[in-house]
């Protein structure tokens, strides 16, 4: 089994009812593209590094908690 991308894990959290405004969406795409390839941990920290804000835009657009973001980024870090 494939193992799930960024962007489908902050949309199972956030559900289906929600719809992210499109830069923020647009953001969380190239994010999650970036870390389909990454292979270490420190590569996967300097792609969050560079969208280290993507977390507070989506709590802004979503009410998505940093708290849930930062646990998705955890696991997935855990992963590699």
């Amino acid at each position: 089994m494939k193992k799930e991308t960024l962007e489908q894990r902050v949309m199972a959290k956030l559900g289906d009812d929600v719809v992210l405004p499109s830069a923020v969406k647009t953001e969380l795409k190239f994010c999650s593209d970036k870390l389909k390839h990454v292979k270490t941990t420190e590569e996967f920290d300097e792609v969050m590094a560079k969208y280290k804000l993507l977390a507070i835009e989506l709590k802004r657009s979503t009410g998505l908690l940093r708290t849930d973001f930062d646990k998705i980024i955890s696991d997935m870090k855990k992963e590699l």
